[in-house]
Formats: structure tokens, C-alpha cells, sequence
């Protein structure tokens, strides 16, 4: 392991030898090209652009090998929130982050495909459950393209073939000021069971100056329909919109572990003034 306490979990490797990279494809071939001998990466640490040297050992496949694990990209199932009339999104009310280091990911570029739920990880106390999915790959699923990779959502620009094919099919809302959020009946809208449905929760405090602005809004689920399906809130539905009196409020952000029937949200007007 030669990069052992050289090299650390959320690095990112930019360049062998002064030599720019983007693929792992590409780190692998540089390390093979250079074998033993000693190269220069250079990488970002944090906000930090700095330069290590380390040696590949020889694997017994005739090749060499850092000893690292290396991806360069990402893949989930999540909620796209809202998109305007210019077909500008925002998705997820959270950033995508490594799973290890749970640091931001720095973002290249991404695209949006089409998905389908295939079954549901109902979530229970301690052991939050999940959406799981098949994505649909390729040119003709593509929906849209990701610009940026932010602590409160994702953000882009949806395609123009897409927005030509959902026009008259989705409701135009307004948006709710934080001030006119209040405590009570509110719905969360998800297609969670394969079609968009409504799913009544109740919001039971409002912090308009939260510690972490993903948690302005504290509710819980009271739908049996929604608590019988997922057990309540699960990895996959944040981003879904937090309805009330007509108007989108928020958007679903994170679950409580220890109780899946409550959950956090984030100020609408947040996501859309990033």
C-alpha cells in the first residue's frame, strides 16, 4: 500500500506528472506507464491544491498498483423538486456527498435520466430505509443537464425535448415565504408509488434561522398510505415538495434515524435564491 498516509479519503488526483487527468482509466495508465519510479500527484485536499510523491509496487498481474481505491463518479435515485418556466431545476434540498467522508463532491458535470422504482427499504427506528431503483442510461432518457453541486441542492437545466413533453402537465405554484409557513396540515408530493400523489404530514415546528438551513422545517407523517408504503421518510424522497394552503414551502431533506416518521425540510425560497 504505498499510498498509505500519502494519500486520504476525499482527495481528489487531478494530474500525474504534471500530466492533467480526469478518468481513473487514465490514472491507471499513467501509473503503469511510469512503474516504480517515484511520480508527482497533484490533487486537491479541501481547499488546498498540493503536490505528493509516491511509487507503485509491482501486482501480480504485471502491472502496478498505488494501492488505492479510485472513482470518478456517482450515481443515486433522488427527487427533483421544482423546475420554472425557463426549465431551470433544482433537486434534492441537499448536496450530494461522498459516502465516506460525507464532504460536498466536487462536480465536473452530471446529467439527469429517467428512473423507475422498483421497491421500497420501508425504514424502522435506527435504520433508515431507502427508494431502490433502475436509472435508464443513454442519449433518449436523458432529462437534463447538473450545473452545480451545492450544500441546500442540486441545480440545472432541464432539456428542451423534456419540457416540450411535460407541457400541460404540471401545475404551476407559487412560492411560500418562510413568514406564511405555519404549523399544521401540509402535504408532501412524491411519486414514491409510481405516480404523483399527495401525502399528508403535519409540520410541527418552523425555525426561520436554523443552525443548518437544511432543517427549517420540522415535521411528521400521518398518512397511512405513505406510512404503509415507506414506513415514512426514506432515502430517495428528499427534494419532494412540501405543499400547504396551495403553495410549494419546502422540501423534504433528512429523516430522523431513530424515529422514520419524522423528518426536516428546507425553505423553499432557500433552494431557489442559491
Amino acid at each position: 500500500e504505498p499510498a498509505e498516509h500519502v494519500l486520504f479519503s476525499g482527495d481528489y488526483i487531478t494530474a500525474v506528472n504534471g500530466e492533467k487527468i480526469q478518468k481513473k482509466e487514465e490514472l491507471i495508465e499513467a501509473v503503469n506507464h511510469f512503474g516504480s519510479a517515484p511520480m508527482i500527484l497533484t490533487l486537491w485536499r479541501g481547499s488546498e491544491q498540493i503536490d505528493v510523491s509516491v511509487s507503485a509496487v509491482s501486482a501480480a498481474d504485471g502491472g502496478y498498483m498505488l494501492g488505492l481505491w479510485v472513482k470518478d463518479d456517482m450515481a443515486g435515485i433522488g427527487t427533483l423538486t421544482y423546475y420554472d418556466d425557463q426549465g431551470n431545476f433544482g433537486a434534492l434540498g441537499h448536496g450530494i456527498g461522498d459516502g465516506q467522508t460525507k464532504d460536498l463532491l466536487r462536480l465536473s458535470n452530471g446529467r439527469l435520466y429517467r428512473a423507475r422504482v422498483v421497491d421500497i427499504k420501508k425504514g424502522k427506528r435506527g435504520d433508515p430505509g431507502e427508494i431502490q431503483g433502475i436509472v435508464y442510461y443513454g442519449a433518449k432518457n436523458r432529462i437534463g443537464e447538473v450545473a452545480s453541486n451545492t450544500k441546500i441542492g442540486i441545480y440545472g437545466k432541464l432539456d428542451e425535448n423534456f419540457l416540450s413533453e411535460r407541457n400541460g402537465q404540471d401545475m404551476l405554484y407559487p412560492l411560500a415565504y418562510k413568514q406564511e409557513i405555519k404549523q399544521g396540515q401540509a402535504f408532501v408530493l412524491s411519486d414514491v408509488s409510481g405516480t404523483p400523489q399527495f401525502y399528508r404530514i403535519e409540520i410541527d415546528d418552523i425555525d426561520y434561522s436554523p443552525a443548518d438551513t437544511n432543517k427549517g422545517i420540522h415535521f411528521h407523517v400521518v398518512d397511512e398510505n405513505l406510512l404503509s408504503l415507506t414506513g415514512g421518510i426514506v432515502q430517495g424522497l428528499s427534494g419532494s415538495p412540501i405543499v400547504q394552503d396551495g403553495k410549494i414551502s419546502g422540501a423534504v431533506t433528512h429523516v430522523l434515524v431513530n424515529d422514520p416518521t419524522k423528518g426536516y425540510g428546507i425553505f423553499i425560497e432557500n433552494m431557489v435564491e442559491h
